[in-house]
């Protein structure tokens, strides 16, 4: 099935449960998409963040095929369909702001991906992200990573790993 640009995709329970218990192994566009899915933006949005990473189209095919995502924007819940409240209407501002993944978890990952990006190679800059105490040193110390991620593997693979970090960090 093709995408219209204007398609909104939405995460169903299973997709939401991913973004905490990963127990499918998904690409870094795939769980990238998965992360930007909110049931609001239309694709072409998603298209104008995500292209470069590679094949989005595949992406998102392999998430709705996994049950992940569906594709329909998130149904309004009755209280908000009430015209003659107009501060009833949801605004896009309303969105939460992403959980923050919690310290440890957090450096865990960081060293886990920059472990599976680089190999052997990483082993220094894993050990780093392992040892850092405060977020302030771990943002340092993936950002050393980073630089080598983008100089042994690819930009896009280091500009993931940011993204990602980012998302996971909590914005």
């Amino acid at each position: 099935a093709d995408m219209a640009p204007s398609d909104v995709y939405r995460k169903t329970p299973a997709g939401i449960a991913q973004l905490t218990e990963r127990s499918i192994k998904l690409t870094p566009l795939a769980r990238m998409a998965l992360v930007m899915i909110d049931g609001i933006k239309p694709v072409s949005d998603l298209h104008g963040k995500l292209a470069s990473m590679g094949d989005l189209d595949g992406a998102l095919a392999a998430l709705v095929g996994a049950g992940l995502v569906e594709i329909g924007p998130i149904p309004m819940p009755a209280a908000l369909q009430d015209v003659t409240n107009p501060s009833a209407t949801p605004a896009a501002e309303n969105v939460p702001a992403p959980v923050a993944m919690p310290f440890d978890d957090l450096r865990r990952w960081a060293g886990k991906e920059v472990s599976h990006l680089l190999g052997p190679m990483g082993d220094d800059y894993s050990m780093r992200i392992e040892r850092a105490k405060t977020p302030e040193e771990l943002a340092a110390a993936l950002e050393r990573a980073r630089a080598a991620v983008e100089g042994m593997v690819s930009k896009a693979k280091a500009q993931a790993l940011w993204n990602q970090y980012l998302i996971n960090r909590g914005g």
